[in-house]
Parts: structure tokens; sequence; C-alpha cells
């Protein structure tokens, strides 16, 4: 049995029967609904980033154009990295994995990640191919550590594929 918490930007989906859900609208409310229940957690599986950046200043109002302005220039900071500030933890670390939706250079950019935001898994998705990924209902994975290839999942719908990941999760979180 798992106490689950998810946290998430706004979404149209309900969160699943049982599961505690604490949303925000923005980076910096997601990050701060992970550092409530961070501390408490034993796994921490980030499946999707947030945006890398954010306007610096958020208008209260409509920004009208002008008849005399062609343009506009906003100035963009960069959010935090959730999943890099949890797997860079020193006191009360969940053991950590992140997702890689790469186009080329899979494993490469997958085990960079891996070591840039001290995750101990990372789940490579190839989302250069049409046949899985994001507009199917199918996907294939590669799952890495800090040693290399950990897994393969061959393509198989998303719920097995799901099933297979929390199965192994569970399995290296256990021996760590």
């Amino acid at each position: 049995r798992a106490d689950v918490t998810l946290s998430a930007g706004p979404v149209d989906l309900p969160a699943p029967n049982g599961v505690r859900s604490i949303d925000g609208k923005s980076a910096v409310q997601l990050w701060h609904a992970v550092e409530v229940f961070v501390t408490k957690t034993d796994i921490m599986v980030g499946t999707a980033a947030v945006a890398d950046f954010r306007v610096e200043n958020v208008s209260p109002i409509k920004i009208k154009k002008t008849d005399d302005t062609d343009s506009i220039t906003l100035k963009l900071v960069k959010n935090p990295d959730i999943l890099a500030t949890v797997g860079k933890r020193e006191v009360n670390r969940p053991f950590t994995v992140g997702f890689a939706a790469e186009t080329n250079n899979g494993e490469e950019h997958a085990k960079e990640k891996l070591e840039r935001k001290n995750l101990d898994l990372i789940v490579l998705n190839d989302v250069s191919r049409q046949d899985i990924g994001f507009n199917s209902d199918n996907n294939e994975v590669t799952v890495f550590d800090k040693d290399g290839k950990v897994a393969h999942f061959d393509k198989q719908s998303k719920a097995n594929i799901a099933a297979c990941l929390m199965e192994l999760i569970f399995k290296v979180a256990k021996k760590n």
C-alpha cells in the first residue's frame, strides 16, 4: 500500500481515487507544493517538467496594444528545477526518478540528465517516433541508473509500461 501525493499544474483530469492532489498554477507554486511533502516522501517520480522559464513581471491587467507599438519585449527568468532540487537534497532525500523525452541522442541526453539532476533512475522516451509516446496509447522506454541500462520495455500499452515501471522503481528503491 502506498500513500500517493500528486502535484500538478492546471489540468482537466481529476486525481485518481485515493490520491492526494496538491495543485499549482505556476512552477513556483508547484515547487512550494512539493516542498510541503518531499521531506516525508520515500520515492519521488517526476514525470513531466514545468516550463524552464517564466515572465519576470506578470501584469495584473491585460497589456493592450497601441497604434504606435508593433512589438513588446518580455523578460524571462529561469523557473526552479523541481526534480533537480529534490535530487540534490542532502537531508531527507527520496529515491528520485525522472523522465527524459528525447528526439535525438536519447541515451546520451538521458544519462547526462540523470547525472546533472542527481537522479537514481531516468526513463528515456523517444518522442521522435509517431507510433509511441505523446500521440499514441503505446510507448516503449529504456531505464538507466548511474551504472547504465537497467531495463528496456518494448512497445506496449502505456498502462502496462506504467505498471512495469512502478514494479521496477519499487524493486530498485528497496535495494537502496
